[in-house]
C-alpha cells in the first residue's frame, strides 16, 4: 500500500523515517502552499476549521502522485479533531477521490483500533518491525525539538536569517540520517553552530507561543510567526514540541495520567476541566508565563477553534491579572502574510518600547 501524510511542520521527517523502517510505501505530498489550501478550501465545507481544510490539500496531493491511501491521528473531547478522518474520508469520496484515510487513535479504548491501522501500514510484516520504526522515528523528534528550541533561542540575538540557514541544513541533513546516532550527532553540530553565531550577551524580551498545535507547528499557515518574531527581536519560547504532544497523547493518555499537571495546576484559579484541544493547558501555561517574567503572550488558532476561543476568553482575565500583553491571531484560508507582519511588528514595537531596548536588527 503506497500512503501520504499531511504536513505539520518537520514532522514528516519522523514519519517518512517510521514508515520506511516499518515497511510501507510512503508519497510524501509537496510542502504545503497556497495550492494546497485551496484545493482544501474548495471541497471542504466554508465553515471546517483551517486545520481540516490543509490536510484535506495535502491528501489530493499525494494521492495525485499516487498515493492509494492517506493517515491521520485520531483525538478524543470537544476538540473536532477525533471527526477529521471520517470526514476528509466522505469529502475525498464525495469528489472522486479513491483514497482511504486510515485513523490512528489515542490508545486508550481504542487499543484494538490503532494495532488493526498499525498492521495495515506494514503491506504484511505485522508489527515485529514497530520497534525498530520507532526509536528511529523518535530519535529524529527529539533531535527537530532540540533544534527548534536552540533555534528560537539564538534567532534574535544573531544576524538576521543564520540561524534559519543552519536550522534548513540540519533539517535536510536530518531526514536523511540513517540511524539513532547520526540524528543526535546532527542535533548536537547544529547546537554548536547556532551558539557560536549568537551574541547571548544581547537582552531579548521573552514571549510566549500558546495555542492550538497544527497552528503553532505548521509555519506555512501561521505565517512563520516563530521566526518572524526573532527577527522581530524576541525570544520565543512554547511548550507545544512534537515529543511533547507525542507523549501526552500517547504514553501520559494511555496511562490514564493527562496532561502535566502543573499547567492544570496553574489553570485552576481560571478553568478547572477539559474544553478539548489544549485550551486549559494554555491557560495554565499563560500563568506560568507570567509568573516567570515573560513579556508577552502571543495565541495562534485557526478561526471557529472552540477550545481557544474558551481559552482567549479566559487569557483576557490572566493579562489584567499579571498586567502581561497578549496579542491573539486567528487565521482561514483568507489570512495574509502583510497584516500578520503589521500586527506583530506592533506588538514587538509595544514589549521593545516597554522594555527601553532594541536588541536584534529589524
Amino acid at each position: 500500500m503506497k500512503v501520504t501524510a499531511p504536513h505539520m511542520g518537520t514532522l514528516h521527517i519522523a514519519i517518512g523515517a517510521f514508515l520506511r523502517e516499518f515497511g510501507a510505501d510512503l508519497i510524501l505530498p509537496p510542502p504545503t502552499s497556497n495550492q494546497t489550501l485551496a484545493i482544501g478550501s474548495r471541497l471542504a465545507p466554508e465553515s471546517a476549521c483551517l486545520p481540516l481544510k490543509v490536510t484535506i490539500g495535502n491528501f489530493v496531493e499525494g494521492y495525485e502522485l499516487g498515493a492509494e491511501a492517506g493517515i491521520m491521528v485520531g483525538g478524543v473531547g470537544p476538540c473536532r479533531l477525533g471527526y477529521y478522518a471520517p470526514v476528509q474520508q466522505k469529502i475525498l469520496a464525495d469528489h472522486g477521490y479513491d483514497m482511504e484515510v486510515i485513523s490512528l487513535e489515542p490508545p486508550r479504548g481504542h487499543l484494538g483500533e490503532l494495532v488493526s491501522a498499525l498492521r495495515r501500514l506494514s503491506n504484511g510484516n505485522g508489527l515485529r518491525r514497530l520497534w525498530p520504526a520507532w526509536r528511529i522515528a523518535w530519535a529524529k523528534l527529539k533531535a527537530i525539538d532540540t533544534i527548534d528550541r536552540v533555534a528560537s533561542k539564538c534567532r534574535p540575538r544573531s544576524e538576521p536569517g543564520r540561524i534559519d540557514q543552519l536550522r534548513e541544513k540540519a533539517l535536510s541533513d536530518l531526514d536523511r540520517a540513517e540511524g539513532t546516532g547520526q540524528s543526535a550527532a546532527i542535533a548536537r553540530q547544529f547546537v554548536r553552530e547556532a551558539e557560536s553565531c549568537a551574541d547571548f550577551d544581547r537582552h531579548c524580551p521573552r514571549v510566549g507561543l500558546l495555542g492550538e498545535v497544527f497552528m503553532i507547528l505548521e509555519p506555512r499557515v501561521n505565517g512563520n510567526v516563530e521566526a518572524e518574531l526573532g527577527r522581530l527581536g524576541l525570544e520565543v519560547h512554547r511548550e507545544i514540541y512534537i515529543t511533547d504532544w507525542l507523549n501526552v497523547n500517547l504514553v501520559r493518555d494511555f496511562l490514564r495520567l493527562g496532561h502535566p499537571p502543573a499547567q492544570q495546576e496553574a489553570a485552576r484559579p481560571y478553568l478547572t476541566y477539559f474544553v478539548g484541544g489544549h485550551g486549559r493547558e494554555n491557560i495554565g501555561q499563560a500563568v506560568i508565563y507570567a509568573r516567570q517574567g515573560f513579556d508577552g503572550l502571543i495565541q495562534v488558532a485557526p478561526l471557529t477553534c472552540m477550545p481557544e476561543i474558551v481559552a482567549q476568553t479566559i487569557l483576557n482575565r490572566v493579562v489584567r491579572d499579571f498586567q502581561i500583553p497578549l496579542i491573539t491571531l486567528y487565521y482561514d484560508e483568507h489570512a495574509g502574510d502583510t497584516g500578520l507582519v503589521t500586527r506583530l511588528e506592533a506588538f514587538a514595537d509595544l514589549i521593545l518600547r516597554k522594555e527601553g531596548t532594541r536588541c536584534a536588527a529589524v
